[in-house]
Parts: structure tokens; sequence; C-alpha cells
């Protein structure tokens, strides 16, 4: 997989990314407001609470960028993404407990300090994600940390229309979608690959950290950071998107694609 990554490169993988519906999601949010700079802000502030939803995620960004919108116009951002998840259909349980995960990083000033010094997180990811993992008290690998910092990442672009740089320390989210495609691809050998509990045991349980480090080895070799290499993971598992991609990208890299898909989705 690191070689297939290689070849087809980060400028091509900003192309599939282009393709992914979460980021369409937020350049719609970012034509709906003045001031832009709240995108990236809301965004990563909407990933530490975007798990256990009761919808695919594409419609809960969705939903979300429909909705934030209205909440933007006259409230800060904390109390905006409050105001939304209290009315999300898509985002149902644990409301308090992630509400109380926002109001944690407002009263602790991560959010002030945020907004203050967007330009300088911007240039400087892995600053962000320490500080979001520490005012969390989470671990700095967990799920719904590193996926924050990539909508914080989706929500630059969105606004602004530039690529940030990644750093490679920057685990992967290991959710469902990537933890399939690490037994589909043969990243991880286990035992009794049918077993019911298998899937859990690579994202919370005994298998967690094996998978984390087969993915950084991928990384190294391909030299693209992981939370762009989860971009082409999760977006590989939606047929729709992968016809658009194909459409966009050049003919060499077609059968790069369609041999990262394979291998990603164990066709």
């Amino acid at each position: 997989m690191g070689n297939l990554l290689k070849s087809l490169g980060l400028n091509h993988i900003h192309i599939i990314e282009r393709e992914d519906p979460q980021l369409k999601s937020l350049v719609e949010l970012s034509k709906s407001l003045r001031n832009v700079e709240l995108v990236p802000v809301v965004s990563l502030l909407n990933g530490v609470i975007s798990y256990r939803l009761s919808c695919k995620g594409e419609d809960y960004w969705a939903e979300f960028s429909r909705s934030v919108v209205r909440y933007l116009s006259d409230k800060d951002p904390s109390s905006a993404v409050i105001s939304f998840l209290e009315s999300s259909k898509c985002n149902r349980l644990f409301k308090e407990v992630k509400k109380a995960r926002i109001i944690k990083l407002r009263n602790l000033g991560f959010i002030d300090e945020l907004i203050s010094n967007l330009s300088i997180y911007s240039r400087d990811l892995k600053r962000l994600w320490l500080l979001l993992a520490n005012s969390l008290g989470s671990n700095k690998d967990s799920k719904t940390v590193v996926f924050a910092v990539k909508m914080f990442y989706y929500g630059w672009f969105a606004s602004f229309n530039e690529w940030l740089s990644i750093p490679k320390e920057v685990p992967i989210p290991l959710d469902v979608r990537v933890a399939k495609a690490t037994l589909n691809s043969g990243l991880l050998k286990v035992n009794n690959l049918k077993h019911p509990k298998l899937i859990n045991r690579l994202i919370s349980g005994t298998y967690r950290r094996m998978a984390i480090n087969a993915w950084r080895l991928v990384s190294e070799l391909s030299c693209i950071p992981q939370l762009n290499i989860d971009s082409v993971v999760w977006l590989s598992f939606n047929d729709d998107v992968i016809d658009r991609v194909i459409a966009k990208l050049p003919d060499e890299c077609i059968p790069v694609i369609l041999k990262l898909v394979k291998m990603i989705r164990g066709d």
C-alpha cells in the first residue's frame, strides 16, 4: 500500500480530498458566512463530538453545515455548535457528554486561544493537536482528537482554498472504516478474521496499538501524512465518490487508485 500511495502522491490525494462530501459541506458553509475564519473553528469543535452518530458521516456533516450557520450569526462558536447539537437528528446519543466536551474547551480558554492565534495554529497543526488532546484530557491518539484536527484542516481549505501541511506524527483516526481497511489490506495479520468482536479490538482493544503502528509505517513508506491517507481510505468505501475521483484524476493515476480501492475494500 505504501508504494501505491507514494506513486499517487500528495497532489493527487488533494484532488481526491476535494471530492470528500464532508469537505464539500464545509465549502457550502463557508459560502454562507461573512467571517470565514469561524469555519475551521466550528469544524474542529464538531469533530470533537462526531462519534456514535445516528446516520452516515457524510449526512451528518451536511446537516451540520446547513444548520450551524443559523446559530453562528449571533452566537460564539461553542454556543453555536451546542445549539446545533441540541437539534441534530444525526447526533442523538450522549448529547450531555458531548456538550460537556465543548463547554470544557470553552472554559479552559482553548477556543479563545484558537481564534486569537488562528494563523499560528494553522501553520503548526502538531501544536494544535497536542493542545486539543491536553485540553480534553484525552489520549493524543484518540480517534475524536485526531479527527477534529483533520476537520480543522478541511475547514481551513473550505475557507481559504489552501491545503495545510499535516505533521507525520498525527495518527490516522482509527474508526470502523479504517479498521476494516487494516484487515482487508493485510496490514495486520490476526487470527480468526471473522470474530464478531475483531473490529472493536482494532478500534479500542487488543490490536489498537498494532493497527496504529501499521498505518504509521504506511505513512513513512509513502511519505504521505496519515490524515491524508485517511481521506483515501474513507472515500474508498463510497462508490459515488470514487467515480467522481476517477473523472478528475490524470489517466496515469487511475490504475493506482483502482488498485488502492480494491486493496482497501478487500475486493
